[in-house]
């Protein structure tokens, strides 16, 4: 059946259609097994095999296309449709089933060629998309192996890069950190740009680094490496076997160290560094004082900037050093060296074997000493300097006066400025007094002798009968600055004179001058009634005072404060100054020496606790001082004391002096003070 122009064909039954021959609706070929063979198909439009509307049947109709064929237009397949190639025996089907969204497959275009990975030969696929990421890459493997990640590669045995740009590798390690690298067995880098290797390390702080085994890198930019080591510290490095380095910047090396403190560095075997900056090495030894250094066994560094050495040794003070066999050196500023001694009061020094320093500014030296007074000195064996700026030594004596000197056995002086030389079994308990066993004065100077020596019943040297002695008494009423002349008649010059407050029997100052064979004249600084003048002379020739000038001091009434430094002058109107000034000086009008000083304290309010007050003169004019004591108290209501200067104070005449004044801490301050001072210059 043919048709040039138009066919309508209508329930073909069979046969052949020779000429071109235009369908103008559908063809349906409906039924199973039904076939459509077809040798060319130039398409124009969409091309529909299989199940569709058209066919009231089910069908399993098939697209067979021999020779060469265009298809201009889209070929659609419906569901469950295959696109089957045949050659030599063999098939290959092109199926789309199952799509969960619209893709396009692309082929190239300039002469390449499409395989099947089934024909690729000597080649293993190995590498696949990540289950999660953009662009992840992870290696097939029968394992949990997984790059989730954006850019991430994971390979090995159930590896995991999550992290962006991560990179996994090895045995059951992670890489979650952004940029890092997790490698060796069991590793972990979950920091930024961290990098773990090793066995069981965890480089945890971003750009971290974690190697070795069982090291964990926590700190950023920290460095863990050896075996269990832990950098905890921004910035820390732990290298070596159990060391922990959790302080900033901080470095710990060698065995079980820890280095806490920011900036320190511990190093040897079982050793801490805690404090800043400090640095520990050794075994056993600690540095826990900022800017401390422990070194040898069993060492302590505890106090800032503090060094200690050795085996044992501590060193709790600021600025202090232990060093040598279990010293301590716990005052401030203190050095304690050798075995088994204390350096513990400030500024203090001990040394030799067993020794204690405890007085501030105080030396030990020798076998089981002690110096605990201020600025006290002990050395030799089992001796005791407890007394202020006193010393000790010999064998089991103590110095406990002040400024009192001992060199003996068995001894003891406790006398003020007092000394014991030699011998053994001597106590010396007077002041100002020199303490021997014999004397014995192998070679004598010569001249004339102007007087004999004696020995009173208590051992003292006194003056021997000289048989021409001849003494002076004269009791009279002063008025300030009025002299009165004493008319003696003992013929020299040569006289020795005191002056008696006769009211209170106590030694009193004033200006001696104009002597004469048989007069002098004396006058006083103040009114006074009933004061007795002893003139004492002798034919012969006697050292006494050429001339002496007493200076009245004193203030209003104060009540004093803990711990301060007072200034008196010579105006009784005005308190004590805070502060050294020319309203609280007096100028000398004559050069000669400082010897004596007297306080004379009168308390009007309530007294005060025990504690001792230091008194001093001062040369302001020269910048020069004399001690006068730290012996005075204000625990009773009034007081009188002398107090001969162990080193006298020179002044010439214009210079400016004045009384200085340091109080104590007390427990209960006095009230209502006022102090006069008598001070002597002689010339």
């Amino acid at each position: 059946m043919s048709c040039k122009c138009k066919n309508i064909i209508e329930n073909f039954q069979g046969g052949t259609i020779p000429l071109d021959t235009s369908f103008l609706g559908n063809v349906d070929i409906c039924g199973s097994g039904r076939v459509l063979r077809v040798s060319n198909i130039i398409g124009c439009s969409p091309v529909t095999i299989g199940s569709d509307s058209g066919c009231t049947s089910a069908t399993t109709t098939v697209l067979i296309v021999s020779g060469k064929t265009n298809f201009g237009c889209d070929i659609n397949l419906v569901n469950g449709a295959d696109i089957i190639f045949k050659y030599s025996g063999f098939t290959n089907n092109i199926n789309t089933e199952p799509l969960t969204t619209n893709r396009n497959i692309n082929f190239p275009d300039n002469d390449g060629v499409v395989a099947l990975l089934s024909d690729v030969t000597g080649g293993v696929i190995v590498w696949t998309s990540g289950s999660t990421g953009n662009f992840s890459v992870k290696q097939i493997t029968d394992t949990t192996t997984d790059a989730t990640g954006n850019y991430a590669v994971a390979e090995g045995f159930n590896t995991t890069a999550s992290g962006n740009y991560s990179h996994s590798e090895g045995d059951t390690t992670t890489a979650s950190g952004f940029g890092s690298h997790a490698e060796g067995g069991d590793t972990t880098a979950s920091g930024d740009n961290s990098h773990a290797e090793g066995g069981e390390t965890t480089a945890s702080g971003d750009y971290s680094h974690a190697e070795g085994f069982g090291t964990r890198a926590s700190g950023n930019y920290s460095h863990a490496e050896g075996a269990v080591t832990t950098a905890s510290g921004d910035y820390s490095h732990a290298e070596g076997d159990s060391t922990i380095a959790s302080g900033l910047t901080s470095h710990a090396e060698g065995n079980l160290t820890v280095a806490s403190g920011d900036y320190s560095h511990a190093e040897g075997g079982e050793t801490t560094a805690s404090g800043t900056y400090s640095h520990v090495e050794g075994r056993y030894s600690t540095a826990s004082g900022i800017y401390s250094h422990a070194e040898g066994g069993n060492t302590t560094a505890s106090g800032f900037y503090s060094h200690a050495e050795g085996g044992g040794t501590t060193a709790s003070g600021f600025y202090s050093h232990a060093e040598g066999g279990n010293t301590e050196a716990s005052g401030d500023y203190s050095h304690a060296e050798g075995r088994d001694t204390i350096a513990s009061g400030l500024n203090s020094h001990s040394e030799g074997n067993t020794t204690t320093s405890s007085g501030s500014n105080s030396h030990a030296e020798g076998n089981a000493t002690i110096a605990s007074g201020f600025a006290s000195h002990s050395e030799g064996a089992s001796t005791e300097a407890s007394g202020a700026w006193s010393h000790a030594g010999g064998f089991n004596s103590e110095s406990s006066g002040t400024l009192s000197f001992i060199h003996s056995s068995n001894s003891l002086v406790s006398g003020d400025r007092s000394v014991v030389l030699g011998g053994q079994n001597i106590t010396g308990s007077t002041n100002d007094t020199v303490y021997v066993p014999y004397l014995n004065i192998n070679n004598l100077g010569t001249g004339t002798s102007i007087n004999n020596l004696g020995i009173d019943s208590s051992g003292n040297v006194v003056t021997g009968s000289t048989g021409g002695n001849l003494l002076f008494s004269q009791t009279n009423n002063y008025t300030l600055g009025i002299p009165i002349t004493i008319n003696h008649n003992l013929n020299t010059t040569d006289v020795l004179v005191q002056i008696i407050d006769t009211n209170t029997n106590q030694l009193i100052y004033g200006t001696v001058d104009n002597y004469q064979l048989n007069s002098l004249d004396v006058t006083l600084s103040v009114s006074l009634n009933n004061v007795k003048v002893l003139v004492i002379g002798s034919p012969v020739s006697q050292i006494v005072p050429k001339g002496s000038i007493v200076y009245t001091l004193g203030h209003n009434s104060i009540s004093p404060t803990d711990n301060n430094d007072y200034f008196i002058g010579q105006n009784f109107n005005l308190t004590p100054s805070t502060s050294s000034n020319d309203g609280r000086r007096f100028i000398v009008q004559k050069t000669g020496t400082v010897t004596q000083v007297s306080i004379n304290r009168t308390i009007t309010g309530s007294v005060g606790s025990s504690e001792t007050n230091n008194f001093y003169v001062n040369n302001v004019t020269q910048a020069t001082q004399s001690f006068i004591t730290s012996g005075e108290t204000f625990d009773s209501s009034s007081s009188l004391t002398n107090y001969t200067l162990s080193t006298t104070l020179n002044v010439t005449a214009g210079d400016k002096l004045e009384i200085e004044w340091f109080t104590p801490a007390w427990v209960s301050n006095p009230t209502s003070v006022r102090q006069m001072f008598n001070m002597v210059i002689e010339y």
